[in-house]
């Protein structure tokens, strides 16, 4: 299973009217950073680079889409989840060029792996070298 992570409705629906087209298989589900695409497909599936370069290009037009909206005197906020031991969850506000950055070569699911890696690191306070963990 392939997952793809949307912040538009629109550019979502897209995605999904695609993959009917092509009769391939997806669910649904919801994120705290977007609305979550699940494509029945291995990555080693022939059709899931093409797959993959369908949703680059909707990126890009998400991409153009926050800068037309930021040209309009709005703004973008762009943040990432922080899951503390404790069960709380926080906010971390990254500026939304180093977001781009991030997701242009890491999955959300991974930048969230990262996060909470480094959380996790500071809670637990542990000082010993890396080779005697």
């Amino acid at each position: 299973m392939i997952e793809f992570i949307f912040f538009d409705d629109k550019l979502q629906n897209r995605f999904c009217d695609h993959l009917r087209t092509k009769q391939i298989g997806f669910s649904l589900a919801k994120d705290t950073m977007g609305q979550l695409v699940r494509v029945d497909l291995d990555e080693t599936d022939t059709r899931a680079d093409a797959l993959e370069d369908f949703y680059d290009t909707l990126m890009q037009q998400q991409e153009a889409m926050l800068l037309s909206e930021n040209a309009e005197n709005s703004f973008a906020v762009t943040a990432i989840t922080v899951h503390l031991q404790d069960g709380a969850t926080v906010y971390a506000n990254v500026d939304p060029e180093l977001m781009n950055r991030l997701l242009s070569v890491l999955r959300p699911e991974e930048v969230s792996d990262l996060v909470d890696a480094i959380a996790s690191a500071i809670e637990n306070h542990d000082t010993q070298p890396l080779c005697k963990r």
